[in-house]
């Protein structure tokens, strides 16, 4: 994948795993000795998919710590996106398979940071993880928001629908299987919605597409069917529980966190509110320094807007335009009609729950590996592109 030495291949491999893992809270540090592997194997040399992208993730990065070096080590935090970007530029053998083996990486790295996490807090407070409040992340033993362990889930939920139907490795479709069943008990204790949400939606999307747009036959429809039964039946079950009090199971119910969010708040719209104060805010604090946030008392809960709350309009516009080559790299994959349907599905999947969660958290402040990994996925996606057109 990203060298001829099958020893130094799977050096990086287990880096990448250790980045996505945020080991030691340290994962962003394995970044910049990754790029220095890669310059040493190219023989001292820099290759880069596109300079324009590079540049301007480059100066987002100078950018972002000008204008927020007076928080200390966190500023620079922006300068591992345009490695990571460098990164996926020096894919080796840019193919399907060795895409989805990065992407199947950064999942694995992720999915057993939430269970370390999951497995502390299970240590600390058992089953009443399940009603606790509190959750701590496993590396710092600090306390941690639940949305900063749940942007985890976003790449295991984005390639779940490819892994139950397309995956023929039976050792990953079952390892991944396990993950998001553990993963999906664990989401409970933290009490997110997000992930259920996204869940069911990447799955309907990804069914939708590939059931009518990829006109696929093979479709076990009859599983389907039983899987919504099956949904339909727990929700009414719950639903009975919870409002006729049967078998005296209500008040233990709604202790737990998720059964209670969903029943009494629903799909709250107030990050929406939130977001277009935020924008009324906007043109009056021009440069950042979290004014808008403090303000509306609450950070907002997007990557545009945060980074815009965080560092003001410079590296907002340079943000936004490199979300615009992304979003072109993406389509530009999707248009290419050589492109295998299968591998077009597993991309749909993970791109639908990556703009979501940029849509509904603080990534920039809060969730920057997520965001690093993003980077890294669409270099891979974009050097594929560069290279069929190399070689046609």
């Amino acid at each position: 994948m990203w060298s001829n030495n099958k020893k130094t291949d799977c050096i990086i491999n287990i880096m990448l795993i250790l980045f996505s893992m945020n080991f030691m809270h340290y994962g962003h540090i394995v970044l910049p000795v990754i790029c220095l592997i890669i310059f040493f194997e190219n023989g001292y040399s820099i290759k880069i998919n596109n300079i324009k992208i590079f540049l301007i993730l480059v100066l987002f990065s100078i950018s972002f710590f000008i204008f927020s070096y007076h928080d200390g080590l966190y500023s620079v935090i922006a300068f591992f996106l345009p490695m990571a970007y460098f990164i996926g530029s020096n894919l080796k053998e840019p193919t399907e398979e060795n895409i989805k083996n990065v992407i199947y990486l950064l999942t694995l790295g992720m999915c057993i940071h939430v269970a370390l996490n999951c497995f502390g807090d299970f240590f600390r407070l058992g089953l009443e993880m399940f009603k606790s409040h509190s959750h701590h992340d496993f590396w710092t033993n600090s306390s941690i928001a639940a949305t900063a362990t749940a942007v985890n889930y976003t790449f295991m939920i984005g390639i779940m629908y490819y892994l139950c139907l397309y995956e023929k490795n039976m050792i990953i479709k079952k390892t991944g299987l396990c993950f998001f069943v553990f993963l999906s008990i664990y989401n409970i204790a933290l009490g997110r919605r997000t992930p259920v949400i996204m869940a069911f939606l990447v799955f309907f999307v990804s069914f939708l597409i590939d059931a009518f747009k990829y006109k696929n036959k093979q479709i076990n429809f009859k599983t389907l069917r039983i899987f919504a039964i099956i949904l339909a039946v727990f929700i009414c079950l719950v639903f009975v529980f919870v409002y006729f009090d049967f078998f005296g199971l209500k008040d233990q119910l709604m202790e737990i966190r998720i059964i209670d969010k969903f029943l009494w708040q629903g799909l709250n719209p107030m990050r929406i509110g939130i977001f277009i104060d935020a924008i009324k805010l906007s043109p009056y604090y021009l440069w950042g320094g979290k004014y808008i946030s403090g303000i509306l008392g609450i950070q907002i809960h997007d990557l545009w807007m945060d980074t815009y709350d965080y560092c003001g309009i410079v590296p907002f516009i340079l943000l936004v335009i490199h979300t615009i080559y992304f979003v072109r790299i993406f389509l530009t994959f999707l248009r290419d009609e050589t492109n295998d349907r299968k591998f077009k599905i597993l991309q749909i999947g993970l791109f639908f729950c990556i703009l979501m969660q940029m849509l509904l958290e603080p990534i920039m402040t809060g969730s920057s590996i997520f965001l690093i990994a993003t980077i890294l996925v669409e270099s891979c996606l974009e050097n594929y592109e560069n290279n069929k057109k190399v070689n046609e």
